[in-house]
């Protein structure tokens, strides 16, 4: 890819699948108890003791429809002539023009129409409110996630601004943190 082209990232982070379905159903976990605790040895059956505390978790059934996302590139037939090359330049370009859009909508899609719910916009994802910093804010989200979500970040998706404000942030003597 030439220099042109952002770096796509979203589709390390996530699941991707396939469907030949219009209409996906999937499990969205959602409030959870965990009572677990040390409970006395069942010492009888019926007795009462040794009863283990109920913990819950909520799932809901999902359904999502399909959506697509398409383009096209208009040829002439002289440029159609070298059928290798052209085939090459449309895969590429083309594959690449489909996972921006993808990414656009994973990211930002506001479930309008045909677009995608994106993360933006999913009334259920966790954010964290700025504080301090974008060192501070990060590791207060990234605590969060392992704390409320108890899962462990994977990645960050930051803004290119806040990735170069990251980039080079500095110490009292004028040192790159990361690198500048």
């Amino acid at each position: 890819m030439g220099t042109f082209y952002r770096e796509l990232t979203i589709f390390d982070l996530i699941t991707v699948g396939e469907t030949n379905s219009d209409v996906v159903a999937y499990v969205r976990q959602g409030t959870h108890t965990n009572a677990a605790a040390v409970t006395p040895q069942a010492t009888g059956t019926g007795n009462g003791t040794g009863a283990a505390p109920e913990s819950n978790f909520v799932l809901s059934r999902q359904t999502a429809t399909v959506k697509a996302i398409t383009h096209f590139e208009a040829a002439a037939r002289e440029a159609l002539a070298d059928a290798g090359q052209m085939r090459t330049l449309l895969e590429t370009f083309g594959r690449y023009g489909l996972n921006e859009e993808a990414e656009d909508q994973i990211v930002a899609g506001d479930g309008v129409g045909d677009n995608f719910t994106g993360i933006l916009s999913d009334g259920s994802v966790t954010s964290q409110a700025w504080d301090t910093n974008l060192i501070t804010t990060t590791r207060k989200a990234r605590t969060k996630v392992r704390f409320t979500g108890k899962a462990r970040a994977n990645g960050y998706l930051l803004h290119p601004n806040d990735w170069e404000d990251l980039d080079l942030l500095q110490d009292n003597e004028a040192r790159y943190f990361f690198g500048g």
